[in-house]
């Protein structure tokens, strides 16, 4: 008897073992920062950004700012920026305040953003900190522009940098100042994972005073997205590019719903708007150029209006959109998160530009078209109407018959074609999700690196 209570015992324990233990593995596993005792237990980390024309340096810091809380890291985090990019800044972090000075303190999410020559002029305000990480930089900065210990350079997947720039590294510098670098080559192969935001999330964002302009109509159209086909264009040559790429989406939902040869008769029974959205700022000129592409095209001038996101009665107009028309919507850039979930959810390929927003798509396991194909990055073993559609949307010429790009659509419109299947095979596992991110890699080498140098502290206290 006593045995069987043992047993019973014994069996019990072993079972509460196995409970603990899966408790703290599902902790483990939906807290990644938890593998990173150093970083987790950081009371504040940095993140740097340099001036660019573009909105590539300050959407990578945006990342690595969204990616180190969906990990879990809960210290503070402050955010070094060039003045004069304020606006770029306004568009990727929501909460963002451009008229703001130079330092922001955003509470609620423990943050705070502080320009570049504050941060420099006042150093006694700005201590020493364990952490620093920039995602994006072509000016060659280290430790130094952040002032921390344990420093990290990542660049997004595929940008060209000039030689006489490190791209990937971690540095460490000790309690005498001296600096070791290693260098990170095999990150160069690795892209950024994106944590895309919920609806619930995307429609506070929408209705904070900042968007009220452009926020609630782009709210009443995802409120209803099974209504709708949609598409978004982000590309510098929206104003080139758009007229005819919606022509080739016009000719794809034709040929889809009527399976004519020419995809260009009749209505299209049973289908549903289509809208476009160009999520760039367009001028008055490039606006006018869209406009006289449509009215100039034999297959949209009866069946396409543009309107914009902030027009008074942009909802009237979509509700009057007939299934067998286009709307381009101009809206705008728009908040980082906003972004990735609207090109995450639209049901035709987007068409985009820049390394970021490619690194978006591919992560997402979408068929998408770049507007322009950036050198050395034609993909491996891609599908030939792939191919040729990247090839004849980037010339931007408006006598094409673009063909190939209305067959790249018509392809990325059927769920089971060969097309997305390939671009499926680059969707990341959620398993996989740490194992294939830039930063979470990074961030297991800096944590390394902080380790070695405590252990290394530790020793020299004790021999002390």
């Amino acid at each position: 008897m006593k045995n069987k209570i043992f047993n019973l015992k014994s069996y019990y324990s072993y079972f509460i073992f196995l409970i603990m233990n899966l408790v703290l593995l599902s902790i483990s596993w939906s807290e990644p920062i938890n593998q990173l005792p150093e970083i987790k237990n950081a009371k504040l980390i940095r993140i740097g950004i340099t001036s660019a024309p573009g909105n590539g340096h300050q959407s990578a810091a945006a990342t690595i700012y969204s990616r180190l809380r969906g990990m879990g890291y809960k210290g503070e985090i402050e955010i070094i920026y060039p003045k004069m990019d304020i606006e770029q800044l306004s568009i990727v972090f929501p909460f963002f305040n451009s008229s703001a000075q130079n330092i922001q303190r955003v509470e609620t999410e423990k943050l705070t953003f502080i320009s570049s020559k504050e941060f420099a002029s006042n150093p006694h305000n700005y201590p020493l900190a364990d952490f620093g990480i920039m995602g994006a930089d072509d000016h060659n900065k280290d430790s130094k522009y952040l002032n921390v210990k344990n420093f990290l350079k990542l660049q997004p997947f595929g940008w060209k940098i000039s030689d006489s720039i490190s791209t990937h590294f971690v540095e460490s510098v000790d309690d005498e100042g001296k600096s070791k670098v290693q260098q990170l080559p095999h990150l160069a192969d690795l892209k950024y994972q994106f944590d895309i935001p919920n609806y619930q999330d995307v429609s506070r964002l929408l209705m904070l005073p900042k968007n009220r302009g452009v926020g609630p109509n782009l709210k009443f159209i995802l409120d209803q997205k099974n209504q709708f086909e949609t598409a978004a264009v982000y590309a510098h040559f929206a104003s080139e590019q758009a007229a005819v790429y919606s022509e080739a989406v016009v000719k794809a939902l034709d040929k889809a719903h009527f399976n004519s040869p020419n995809g260009t008769n009749g209505f299209r029974v049973g289908a549903k708007p289509t809208i476009i959205f160009l999520v760039n700022s367009i001028g008055i000129d490039e606006l006018q150029r869209i406009k006289s592409d449509l009215q100039n095209s034999n297959v949209l001038k009866d069946r396409s209006k543009m309107i914009s996101a902030y027009d008074k009665d942009f909802q009237y107009q979509i509700g009057q959109a007939k299934p067998n028309e286009i709307v381009l919507v101009t809206l705008g850039p728009i908040p980082k998160a906003i972004f990735e979930y609207l090109f995450a959810t639209t049901t035709l390929p987007n068409l985009v530009e820049g390394r970021n927003s490619m690194n978006l798509m591919e992560t997402l396991g979408k068929a998408y078209l770049p507007s322009q194909v950036p050198e050395g990055y034609l993909f491996p073993n891609v599908p030939d109407v792939a191919q040729s559609a990247f090839m004849e949307i980037a010339t931007r010429k408006s006598d094409l018959a673009f063909d190939a790009v209305m067959n790249f659509v018509l392809q990325a419109y059927q769920p089971q074609s060969a097309l997305n299947h390939f671009f499926e095979k680059m969707k990341v596992s959620a398993r996989e999700k740490q194992e294939k991110d830039k930063l979470f890699q990074g961030l297991i080498l800096l944590n390394e690196q902080a380790n070695h140098n405590s252990i290394k502290q530790c020793r020299s206290l004790f021999i002390n």
